[in-house]
């Protein structure tokens, strides 16, 4: 996914619209890095300390980009990133839940780019991926916008209607940028991938009727590729069985087909997979090794229909869950069911077939760890289901308690215990069920946190989640006081200011550090050796836009010791040539 979510050549992000079922909160952390930096930085100090290179790209970023996902499905971050990092994703995190009771399963993103000539275009990409770091095998498409394409019917009106589902207001900022993409999308055009001439979206369970009428009447041949089976989804597909080709799991194949159907059954081959881990179950911070893609292809005469995006096989999907699928429509011969499962050209390339074998049928039966909810993933979604209010009260500049409350009573399910904690601290508090949330906890300014982490036992199973509290009494630059304190000091801040600064051309001679001074080196001391003068100058003249988000960040760190002396007068004196056109 990285390169896909990579801005072009000489633009950068304007605004980053996504959804997801499972949200892996480390993944969303490293989504700014992707989009301004086109990689994932490594953590490169020591004690946990924030890279300098993260740190910028949430802080440029964090706000353009708004993620929403399934109540009870995101899961609490492992990493070794310090958690008050995750302060700059609680506005853009969205929990939501699907009208039909299903779950909303779509994963899309709609990113919008802005040029230097003052242009922008759009990248919409449609995946079976989650915003995890799952490994696995996936289908992903992206489109990009261009005067040939056409516009992609459907879309627009599923982000606009995607506010809808929240379980809380979205702050204003971010819903006037979710609207406003909604608006720009409607107008853009949208090139299909090669071999197919048009395109549209479906979204599934948001409408009044079922989504089974998607499913043509007439199919002559039919390939399915699902991860999760269900036999009375199959049976609504209008083909004979030995016209369909299923590619699953095998344990699904076993447990919802039978050899004597005399339909193709196929599997990814076992050298290329390890143990398959249940998408909708409780494992969903552990990394997924087998089949996850979702690709319907139907002929019919001349023609072929390729669906590629969220929707399983199954009921559940084409009923109540919220799902999204692109159509693409390309002639049989060149994007059909043949095409597809045609054999690679020789034994050296690969191609979708040659990941394939024939599943062979078992003897015994088989259950499967299916799309089916388990008792605890059903109550952690009612629990989740309940928003949470977050209450700060201001102890004094650095110290802070938290209330954190529900109005409705938590649900009261038979068998089941529950603990909380805030996010960025340790230590449970129990909670009764039938009763309202009412949790108190001190915090200092980092431990200050809009995400609660949930527990859920029963006997000796148990689960782990996080859902996000509307956060009330916010202090004011909060986080330009947290950039001050993940900072640390000022020597961090000059290596800050020479990473901001760097010259491609010039690094090609300092290794491309930016002329930063050493660790340890001491800011206020760095200040007489390091260039900076002629780097601001240059940054003006070369980079201009790097000079708006210093600016930014001298006033983020306004009333803070991590300014060395001197500094903030150096700058201002910048900033005013700057702004009256001194400095070429």
């Amino acid at each position: 996914m990285t390169e896909l979510l990579t801005p072009p050549a000489g633009a950068s992000l304007d605004a980053a619209v996504g959804t997801t079922y499972t949200l892996n909160l480390d993944a969303f952390l490293v989504v700014p890095a992707l989009l301004t930096l086109a990689r994932i930085p490594s953590r490169g100090e020591q004690g946990g300390a924030a890279p300098l290179e993260l740190l910028d790209s949430l802080r440029r970023t964090a706000d353009r980009m708004t993620v929403f996902t399934q109540a009870g499905q995101i899961a609490v971050p492992t990493g070794g990133r310090s958690k008050a990092m995750f302060a700059f994703l609680e506005h853009g995190t969205v929990p939501v839940t699907a009208p039909k009771g299903g779950v909303f399963h779509p994963k899309t993103w709609a990113l919008r780019f802005a040029h230097q000539d003052g242009t922008f275009t759009h990248r919409i990409v449609i995946a079976s991926r989650n915003l995890t770091f799952d490994r696995s095998w996936d289908a992903v498409i992206s489109m990009d916008e261009g005067d040939q394409g056409e516009p992609l019917q459907g879309y627009a009106d599923f982000l606009r209607r995607l506010p809808d589902l929240a379980l809380a207001d979205l702050a204003p900022e971010h819903l006037e940028r979710v609207l406003s993409v909604a608006r720009s999308i409607a107008r853009a055009r949208f090139v299909p991938p090669a071999g197919y001439h048009t395109s549209q979206v479906h979204v599934l369970g948001m409408g009044a009727r079922s989504d089974k009428r998607l499913l043509p009447a007439r199919i002559d041949r039919a390939l399915i590729v699902s991860p999760f089976l269900k036999r009375a989804l199959l049976d609504e597909v209008h083909i004979a069985w030995d016209r369909l080709s299923v590619v699953s799991r095998s344990a699904d194949l076993d447990s919802e087909l039978t050899e004597d159907l005399g339909c193709e059954a196929l599997e990814l081959r076992p050298d290329l997979v390890g143990d398959d881990v249940d998408e909708i179950g409780d494992g969903m911070v552990f990394p997924l090794s087998g089949l996850h893609a979702k690709v319907f292809v139907f002929d019919t005469g001349r023609d072929s229909t390729t669906w590629v995006g969220s929707a399983n096989a199954t009921c559940a999907a084409f009923n109540t869950n919220v799902e999204i699928l692109l159509e693409l429509e390309g002639s049989r011969s060149g994007t059909g069911v043949a095409k597809w499962l045609e054999d690679a050209a020789s034994p050296e390339q690969q191609n979708f077939r040659s990941i394939l074998q024939q599943h062979i049928w078992s003897d015994v039966p088989v259950v499967t760890d299916d799309e089916a909810d388990t008792d605890l993933d059903r109550a952690r979604r009612e629990f989740a289901a309940i928003p949470v209010d977050a209450w700060v009260d201001n102890l004094d500049d650095m110290s802070f308690s938290v209330r954190y409350m529900t109005c409705d009573p938590l649900p009261d399910l038979a068998g089941i215990r529950i603990r909380a904690r805030p996010l960025t601290l340790s230590g449970w508090h129990e909670v009764r069920t039938g009763s309202s949330l009412d949790l108190t906890r001190p915090a200092t300014l980092e431990g200050l946190t809009g995400f609660l982490v949930y527990e859920l036992r029963r006997g000796r199973l148990h689960t782990e989640f996080v859902v996000r509290a509307e956060m009330h009494g916010e202090p004011d630059g909060r986080r330009g006081r947290l950039i001050a304190q993940l900072l640390q000091d000022p020597d961090r801040l000059i290596r800050y200011l020479m990473l901001l600064l760097r010259d491609e051309i010039d690094d090609r001679f300092n290794n491309g550090d930016g002329g930063a001074p050493p660790p340890g080196s001491g800011g206020a001391r760095a200040l007489e050796t390091l260039p900076l003068v002629e780097r601001f100058v240059r940054a003006a003249s070369r980079k201009p836009e790097t000079i708006g988000h210093i600016q930014q960040l001298f006033a983020d760190l306004e009333n803070t010791e991590v300014v060395p002396a001197g500094l903030r007068e150096l700058w201002a004196e910048i900033w005013n040539a700057v702004n009256i056109g001194s400095v070429s």
